[in-house]
């Protein structure tokens, strides 16, 4: 096994990768009790560093997960697992590849996801000046979602922020989706009968624009 780069790992994000996806997530490879709450991971990673994050790389969020965080021989038992059921689905993977899949998952769909919300939350504060736009913290597992915007203590609105290939996925699998829909519509109905506030979603196009909007009109 060889250390790759993020750079590196990008470029692997091949067909065979993409099969891979329904077997990493049906074995729930990804849980907090395997891997560690990556989101809360990041965050520390992100405070630590914040005043000088805009130099920060996402190797080096990779350094700090292994230094801190992980033991590379219990995540290498994750990945002979990854691989044992990849190569029982028939795909040509190496132990290697295995990993590096691994890898993406995990540490590198995180960074992804988080500098897609640093934009996101850049983007929202133009909407409400003066207000508090930031990550949401106990609010995201318990109403899914990842932007909080408050003003004197008042709860104004909240986004859950999506990449492209979200919409893709919805045009793509619609029976999924609206499994989806359903877990999602709970925790935000949830949070509407806590806040009065439906909220929605911001979805970050590959040119970094972005659109805003409701569930229910994508799987319409």
């Amino acid at each position: 096994m060889y250390k790759t780069t993020y750079a590196e790992r990008q470029k692997m994000k091949n067909e065979t990768f993409t099969k891979t996806n329904p077997i990493w997530s049906f074995n729930r490879l990804n849980q907090r009790s395997s891997v560690g709450c990556l989101n809360a991971i990041f965050k520390e990673f992100y405070n630590i560093n914040r005043d000088n994050f805009e130099n920060m790389t996402p190797d080096d969020f990779t350094d700090y997960y292994f230094t801190k965080y992980m033991d590379i021989r219990k995540f290498w038992k994750i990945v002979i697992k990854f691989y044992d059921f990849c190569k029982e689905a028939g795909l040509n993977v190496s132990k290697q590849d295995a990993f590096n899949y691994a890898v993406i998952r995990t540490i590198d769909d995180t960074w992804d996801g988080f500098n897609r919300e640093l934009r996101a939350i850049k983007n929202i504060k133009e909407w409400y000046p003066g207000a508090d736009v930031h990550f949401s913290t106990v609010n995201d597992m318990k109403y899914c979602i990842d932007v909080e915007v408050w003003y004197d203590n008042i709860f104004l609105d909240a986004y859950q922020v999506k990449p492209a290939s979200f919409l893709k996925g919805v045009e793509n699998n619609k029976d999924y989706c609206i499994k989806e829909y359903d877990y999602i519509e709970k925790r935000h109905n949830r949070f509407y009968n806590d806040y009065k506030i439906k909220p929605m979603y911001y979805i970050e196009n590959k040119d970094y624009t972005y659109q805003v909007k409701d569930f229910k009109s994508l799987i319409a």
